[in-house]
């Protein structure tokens, strides 16, 4: 009887010490996982479906609808005004084993442009992105005016409101900040133009601080080559690189056909697009699918993903 009792507590004692290290040993891998999710998000600012299409190029473009979140000072070259959304989704695949699962990420936007024909032009817009675990929403407002027939000057000021969950949903992280983009755009002839862009300059989110030069020229009638490059200048310009290129082809006068690739060191990540718009001189339709390779950085202890994005966007001139 003693030989049985001896054995049972001592099986008591064996049991409940493995639950408790199964528990310790769960909270541990919780720990691990959330952590994990936590140092792989980054936050992205929204695109439209132009500027999926085209890996994000456009700095140097003469745009409206982009204008606010590209280039600001572009507005200032149209005298008509506009009104588009655009919606995307996406989904991530993970390229390493046992690393978190990421929520498919869902993006929208939406912009009303004013040419204006006072000689200043603006914008109002609003951006929402969802990107796995993060979310960013901005909202703000830009203008620009002309310095003369071929150059413009312009700003942007947005709130931007980050927030961070885990993967049980909790809330990790929330911010609130404004910041400003100064931007100036230049039309060197009918086939070229270029553009620059500092991006929150007073660094008030110091993370978000980048130049860009932009460029498009196009080099025949119905093809126009499209090309940025920039960095954060309070850091290697090298360890922060940017670049991105695209190609956008006119057929029929009504559609245009594009393509992209890009490379962001900062967010160690680069990809390639293609897109398709239907421009009609009111109405607008534009489709876009991009691509884009999360790599692997020992720095901010980033993991390797898939990210296969789709967007739609619909714009109305008036």
């Amino acid at each position: 009887m003693k030989y049985f009792k001896f054995k049972n507590l001592n099986w008591h004692q064996n049991w409940h010490s493995h639950h408790r290290l199964f528990y310790g040993l769960c909270f541990v891998l919780g720990i691990f996982w959330n952590t994990s999710i936590l140092s792989t998000q980054v936050f992205h600012n929204f695109e439209t479906t132009r500027m999926k299409s085209l890996s994000g190029a456009g700095v140097g473009s003469i745009l409206l609808d982009e204008a606010p979140i590209l280039n600001p000072a572009s507005t200032a070259f149209f005298k008509d005004s506009s009104i588009v959304y655009h919606q995307g989704k996406g989904e991530y695949t993970a390229k390493e084993p046992l690393i978190p699962t990421l929520p498919d990420s869902k993006a929208r936007g939406f912009f009303l442009a004013d040419g204006g024909e006072s000689g200043l032009s603006g914008n109002l817009f609003y951006t929402d992105v969802e990107d796995g675990f993060s979310t960013r929403k901005q909202y703000g407002v830009s203008f620009s005016g002309a310095v003369n027939s071929k150059a413009a000057m312009g700003f942007t000021y947005r709130e931007t409101k980050d927030s961070l969950k885990t993967s049980s949903n909790d809330t990790a992280r929330n911010e609130k900040y404004q910041q400003t983009v100064l931007g100036t755009s230049y039309v060197y002839d009918t086939n070229m133009s270029f553009g620059v862009v500092l991006i929150d300059p007073f660094k008030s989110h110091s993370k978000d601080s980048r130049g860009f030069l932009g460029f498009q020229y196009n080099f025949q009638s119905p093809i126009a080559i499209i090309g940025d490059v920039g960095s954060r200048w309070d850091q290697n310009l090298s360890d922060y690189l940017v670049y991105r290129g695209g190609l956008q082809i006119a057929f029929y006068n009504d559609f245009f056909l594009r393509a992209g690739v890009f490379r962001d060191k900062g967010f160690s990540e680069r990809g390639n697009s293609v897109g398709v718009s239907w421009i009609q001189p009111r109405l607008s339709l534009e489709f876009a699918i991009k691509n884009t390779k999360v790599l692997t950085d020992s720095r901010t202890h980033q993991r390797s993903y898939d990210l296969k994005e789709s967007s739609f966007g619909v714009g109305y001139r008036f």
